[in-house]
């Protein structure tokens, strides 16, 4: 059984899976449609305007563009440690320099503003990844507020929420009328159960209108991936579900598991297993 992607055990949506039957009738055709169909149905979800969200080919695409709208050669980027590795591959990729923040188990993984501002030094993008992978902690909206306030003018800071919809604190979006320095970041392959399709999307400032075109690649995503991402937008109870046996989990590991775990608002849990060496027991067991 393999645990580290953290896929949704349930599956994709009933109807997203029969919106890719439907669509292979029209996969001779480019997705202009379906990508705007899709664009608009995700700005009405977040109360934001269609330039305002960037599909792109799951949630790294929408880092490769950010990346690409972002970065001059050697521009720093700060991501966190331990964390998602595509950040500090993405940006090596776009010729930039990685640096990074330090999350401390000593502090149960806590994420704060202050965290990352005691390591910031003007990076040009500051990574946050809400829940966090691989700990599960979230950082509340306020101490976001804290972050995007207490960076210079021209850094990005990116709120990556692919676990989203598993976490009680609210998205980063609702700020986005507020900041011109934030971007968030969303995907449809964990809780909605499309990793397969890899279709994702970010949502920027209002300001940022005309960058998208300038940083994206044509028709990106496929026309069964889009079709699927708007079936799954209308099953809400397939996501709820999702959601609810993920909770139901993370207290039954928390309960039962015979280790230390940490708290986590995602859809797995971290838990220390000392150096890693195979217990004695796992013969046995597998037996």
């Amino acid at each position: 059984m393999k645990l580290s992607s953290n896929e949704n055990p349930h599956g994709a949506s009933p109807a997203a899976v029969d919106a890719v039957r439907d669509a292979a009738a029209e996969i001779s055709v480019y997705p202009k449609a379906a990508h705007t169909d899709l664009t608009a149905k995700l700005a009405e979800k977040w109360d934001l305007g269609t330039e305002q969200v960037w599909v792109s080919p799951g949630a790294d695409g929408a880092i490769d563009y950010l990346s690409r709208a972002m970065l001059d050669p050697a521009d720093p980027v700060l991501v966190p440690d331990p964390g998602f590795s595509y950040y500090g591959m993405s940006a090596r990729y776009h010729h930039g320099d990685v640096r990074r923040y330090e999350l401390s188990k000593a502090d149960d993984f806590a994420m704060t503003a202050d965290t990352v501002l005691d390591a910031y030094d003007g990076e040009r993008i500051v990574f946050v990844t809400s829940p966090h992978n691989p700990t599960g902690a979230t950082m509340a909206r306020s101490e976001i507020e804290s972050l995007l306030s207490g960076v210079d003018e021209g850094t990005l800071v990116v709120v990556d929420e692919a676990y989203g919809e598993f976490a009680e604190e609210p998205s980063a979006a609702a700020l986005l009328d507020d900041y011109d320095n934030l971007a968030v970041l969303r995907t449809f392959s964990k809780a909605y159960g499309l990793a397969g399709l890899r279709i994702g999307y970010a949502l920027v400032p209002e300001a940022w209108a005309d960058a998208y075109a300038k940083v994206s690649t044509p028709f990106a995503a496929s026309e069964a991936a889009l079709r699927a991402a708007m079936a799954a937008l209308d099953d809400e109870a397939h996501v709820e579900k999702s959601v609810e046996s993920a909770a139901w989990a993370r207290e039954h590991i928390h309960e039962q598991l015979e280790a230390p775990t940490f708290d986590s608002e995602a859809n797995f849990v971290l838990c220390a297993v000392g150096d890693g060496a195979p217990s004695p027991r796992l013969p046995s067991r597998r037996a």
